[in-house]
């Protein structure tokens, strides 16, 4: 879905089109939802989800195309808006039941995505056979992300390329780091992921040569494929399997992409002095002097861990 677009759609340009000097392609709904920074979800001590908002269907509204148009222009080559109904992933997605759900995560968003996936390779194709031109290579990503790197690799049959993590922890350093692969094995179909957090995987931004984009055909009767022998419903672990186990695509992750999923509601301009690290930096400043009287404790935890640093560093040296 959209989303956020007409707010990423300028980092969209300047670190993926104009560096690349791309062509754009887009299939999705004629619908948009507007998640906010509520689909972050809960988590407990352990660092486990709680409950996850991407367990529900959350409310449309209709496309701007206009504004679409607008914001992908000169680079979009075709695009097409689909009427396919949400609740029909949904009786996709009921092949796992609740119970079997991973992170609470509702099976039909992974059927959206490997549909939407789908629709744009088949534009690309549709149009490589009008135009009688062919691609090297073939970025797939999704429109809410914000781009604060040129995400570029070099690009050879056999590999597939994907970012090394998403986003930002509450001081502004990169994330590093991909999602769980999670253990599976199946002695009917001969597929083993190894478990205890060996193998991490993205979903977000795919890299990789045009003669592989082959992979991404019928990958929507593939997951259901997967769901019914027991894969564990999370889609990082699905396009594992389906890329670089079925298909032998060797995963390279880039520590230099970076970029974040922009959700409504989150700022568009952030410096040190919206995080909590402006108590390190100064903490005189009136921000610094407002997050402690919103949280006296946390605060003083965390300058009791400082000050034990100090204390360490200065016994050991």
């Amino acid at each position: 879905m959209l989303r956020t677009f007409e707010v990423t759609a300028h980092s969209f340009h300047r670190h993926i089109v104009a560096p690349n000097d791309a062509d754009v392609f887009y299939f999705g709904p004629h619908h948009s939802d507007v998640p906010t920074t509520r689909h972050n979800g809960h988590l407990d001590w352990f660092g486990n989800l709680k409950n996850n908002p991407k367990g529900l269907v959350d409310p449309v509204t209709t496309v701007n195309v206009q504004s679409f148009l607008k914001a992908y222009s000169p680079a979009i080559r075709d695009y097409r808006f689909h009427h396919v109904d949400s609740q029909e992933f949904v009786r996709q997605g009921s092949l796992v039941p609740p119970r079997d759900w991973i992170f609470g995560l509702n099976p039909a968003r992974i059927f959206s995505m490997v549909f939407n996936i789908e629709g744009a390779v088949n534009l690309l194709h549709e149009y490589e056979a009008a135009h009688g031109v062919s691609y090297d290579a073939v970025l797939i990503t999704r429109p809410d992300i914000a781009f604060f790197s040129t995400i570029q690799a070099q690009v050879k049959s056999g590999f597939l390329h994907i970012p090394s993590g998403e986003g930002f922890d509450p001081w502004g350093r990169k994330h590093r780091g991909n999602a769980r692969v999670l253990y599976y094995k199946s002695v009917e179909t001969g597929d083993f992921i190894e478990g205890g957090d060996a193998l991490t995987f993205n979903d977000q931004i795919f890299l990789l040569a045009r003669e592989d984009l082959r992979c991404f055909s019928n990958l929507s009767k593939a997951v259901a494929d997967y769901l019914s022998q027991g894969v564990p419903a999370s889609p990082e672990t699905i396009l594992y399997l389906h890329l670089c186990l079925r298909a032998r695509l060797r995963p390279i992750t880039h520590r230099e992409w970076c970029y974040q999923i922009h959700r409504a509601g989150m700022r568009t301009v952030e410096n040190v002095t919206d995080t909590s690290m402006i108590r390190v930096v100064d903490r005189y400043h009136y921000k610094a002097k407002e997050q402690f009287r919103r949280n006296a404790l946390a605060c003083t935890m965390r300058d009791a861990k400082i000050l034990v640093k100090k204390l360490i560093h200065r016994l050991t040296r």
